[in-house]
Order: C-alpha cells, then sequence, then structure tokens
C-alpha cells in the first residue's frame, strides 16, 4: 500500500491544466495540425518526471482518415461501401420519382378538366408496367440497403480491430522508461474512451452523415430540376452555409480535443486513489481526494457544456436557412402553377420539407464525425511515434546450430 504522500504526489503530477485559450484557436487554417509543444518537453524551466499529454490544432489531417482507411482494408474495400451508399440513396430517389411519373400518367389518355376519369390510374393500359417496375425498385431499396448495412458494419468493425491491435502491440512493445513517465491514466484513457468513440460512436454518427449527405443533395437536385430559377436563390444560401459550417466545424473538433485531454486526468485520480485507498482512510484525507475529483470532474464536463451550446448555435441558424427553403420551393409551386405538372411541383416541394430537418443533421454530424476522428489521431500517434523496444529477434546474434 503506497503512502498518502506517494498516492498524492502521484494524484498531483497527473493534473494537467486546461489549454490555454489559445490552444482553442478557431482561426487555425485548414490543412494546419500542429503539435503545441509545453515548455517541459522543450526542455524549458524545471523538468517533471510525468510528461505532458501531446496537443494537435487545426484541422484532422489526411494521414489520420488514411489510417482509419487502411484498418478498415484498404481504398478499394472503403470505396466500395461508400458506392452502396450511393447506390441506396439512387433506389429511393428512383423510386419516388417513377411514383411521380406514374401517377403524372393518369389513364394514359391527355388530361381533360371536364372529364375527372383522365386521372385515374387504374385506368392506364400499361398499369401493370408501372407496378412492376415500382415494386422492383422497392425490392432494389431493400436488397441494396441490407448489403450496405452488413458492408458498413464489417469496416467499421474492422477498423476498429485493427486499430485496437496496433495500439495494444504499440504499449506493449514500449520501453519500461514509457510507463514511468505517461500516468496510468493517460493510458485508460486511450483503451477506454478513445477505442468506444472508434467502436460505436464513430460509425453511428459516420453513417448518419453519409446517409443524410446524399438525401440533401439529391434532394436540392430534384428541386433545381422541377425549379431552374431555384438555382439562384442558392448562391446566398450556399454562402450562409459554409460561414456557418465552419464557425461551428472548427469550434466543434477543438472542444473535442479538449474533452479528450481533460478526461486523462481524471482517469488517473481515480486510479491513483482506488490504489491508496487504505492509507487515504488512514490519514483521514477523504475531502481532499474528494474535491479534487470534482474538480477535474467539472473540468472535464465542461467540454459537453460549451459543445451543447455550440449545436444549439447552429440549430437556430440552420432552421433559418431551411426555412427560406422551404418558402422558396412553396412560392415557386405557386409562380408556376399550370405550367409544371403537379405531381412533379408536389414531389419537389416534399423534398424541400424534408430537408429542412436533415439539413440541420447532415453539418451536426459531419462535425461530429470530424470530432470523434480526433481519438483514431489520438490512438494512430501511439500507434506510430511510441518507442519501441529492440526487436525480439536480432539478425546476426542467433546461437550457432551446435549450442
Amino acid at each position: 500500500v503506497r503512502s498518502t504522500h506517494s498516492a498524492t504526489s502521484e494524484t498531483a503530477g497527473h493534473i494537467e491544466e486546461p489549454p490555454e485559450i489559445e490552444d482553442l484557436d478557431v482561426g487555425q487554417q485548414d490543412g494546419e495540425n500542429q503539435n503545441v509543444d509545453t515548455s517541459k518537453k522543450e526542455g524549458k524551466g524545471p523538468k517533471a518526471l510525468v510528461t505532458e499529454e501531446e496537443k494537435t490544432r487545426g484541422t484532422v489531417t489526411f494521414s489520420t482518415y488514411w489510417s482509419y482507411i487502411k484498418a478498415g482494408g484498404g481504398l478499394i474495400i472503403c470505396s466500395c461501401t461508400l458506392l452502396l451508399f450511393i447506390l441506396s440513396t439512387g433506389s429511393m430517389v428512383f423510386s419516388n420519382w417513377w411514383l411521380s411519373l406514374w401517377l403524372n400518367q393518369g389513364s394514359g389518355v391527355p388530361f381533360n378538366e371536364s372529364d375527372p376519369s383522365t386521372l385515374n390510374i387504374t385506368e392506364n393500359p400499361r398499369l401493370n408496367f408501372y407496378i412492376l417496375i415500382y415494386g422492383m425498385c422497392l425490392v432494389a431499396v431493400i436488397v441494396v440497403a441490407f448489403i450496405k448495412g452488413f458492408c458498413y458494419v464489417k469496416v467499421t468493425l474492422g477498423a476498429s480491430s485493427r486499430l485496437h491491435k496496433s495500439v495494444f502491440a504499440s504499449i506493449l512493445r514500449c520501453p519500461m522508461k514509457f510507463f514511468d513517465v505517461t500516468p496510468t491514466g493517460r493510458i485508460l484513457n486511450r483503451f477506454s474512451r478513445d477505442l468506444d468513440e472508434v467502436d460505436v460512436r464513430l460509425p453511428l454518427s459516420m453513417q448518419v452523415y453519409l446517409e443524410t449527405l446524399f438525401i440533401v443533395f439529391t434532394s436540392i437536385l430534384n428541386i433545381c430540376i422541377v425549379f431552374p430559377w431555384f438555382i439562384l436563390a442558392l448562391v446566398p444560401l450556399g454562402i450562409l452555409f459554409f460561414l456557418a459550417n465552419y464557425f461551428f466545424r472548427h469550434v466543434i473538433r477543438e472542444l473535442k480535443r479538449f474533452d479528450n485531454i481533460m478526461r486523462s486526468p481524471w482517469f488517473s485520480h481515480v486510479t491513483a486513489s482506488i490504489q491508496g485507498l487504505h492509507t487515504i482512510h488512514a490519514y483521514q484525507q477523504e475531502r481532499e481526494f474528494l474535491d479534487n475529483f470534482v474538480t477535474l470532474l467539472d473540468r472535464n464536463n465542461a467540454a459537453t457544456l460549451m459543445y451543447n451550446m455550440g449545436t444549439r448555435w447552429l440549430a437556430v441558424r440552420l432552421d433559418s436557412m431551411a426555412l427560406v427553403i422551404n418558402t422558396m420551393a412553396a412560392i415557386m409551386v405557386v409562380v408556376f402553377h399550370g405550367q409544371i405538372p403537379a405531381s412533379l411541383a408536389g414531389l419537389a416541394l416534399s423534398y424541400a420539407i424534408q430537408t429542412s430537418g436533415l439539413l440541420q443533421l447532415m453539418v451536426r454530424t459531419a462535425s461530429e464525425t470530424e470530432a470523434r476522428f480526433t481519438s483514431v489521431e489520438r490512438i494512430a500517434h501511439y500507434c506510430n511515434n511510441l518507442e519501441e523496444e529492440a526487436p525480439e529477434q536480432i539478425k546476426g546474434t542467433d546461437p550457432s546450430e551446435g549450442w
């Protein structure tokens, strides 16, 4: 059982001060991802036994995404999985378009206002043909969705499993001095929270993002095909969308990194408290350790609170943009009344209403996906940048066969 002094020293050594304001600078240019070196790493000031945890700023680099792609099976496998998302969205859009075309045909004769039977689709001589094509579209939607889900789960689970094996092998190959200068909680943070992000939360957010991305793109494309003048309204909306997404994406990414860093001291404090529990009780230091626990927990929860505030900030602005899209589509339906078939106008209006809910979800999941890739970034850092011991077998040093 360690003494109170050693337990308190380790806990205090593992507590890391929260990043300064410049560490959360959202004005970092895209493509820049640099390590924030501390004075202890540079040799300035007194040396400490416990090293500072690495911090990165800026956009998640391509090497991080490439590490995840390689772990998922390579570029070809991931590209085929992405193609399945496109086919799934395309099959749904085509089924909606075919249904609109079917309704527009009516009974198969020119529309006559004095004869309502011209709108009766059951009297169309090619009724069985339209039913067959629409039924095949629905079957294709189900089959492609099943194949897409199966392949996506295989790829994401394979990626997380390979990253876990890689970081575990890297930790086992580290020399003992790494464990002397690295808090246990920092290592546990990689194998608990970061791997949980890669196993569970990252695949879910990335799946929702890919699905909503293609649905929103096809919805806006359908509206522009039906109402070409709608393209003029997309220019200012696109600029506002880019600005809102730019600021929100940078802030959320840095808050996620801040949350990952502030979790390690909390883990370290809990580990040190459990290991020295009997000594803490013997010297009646329960209140001090409890106060430190609450302080570290508050710092860790601060990032979550700011993240929720940022999400609400974006939601208000995206809802306003979606309202403008709905209003413009409704106005064009009224203005072009009689010039565009009612089925196509209804299809465009339904896509505009659908976009109002999916636009906010798309931007939020895009930012969440990039933020969760910071966990892949932290795991890849341990996989590629840790010092290793000598190889298990050194060539030229094997004993002779007769030894």
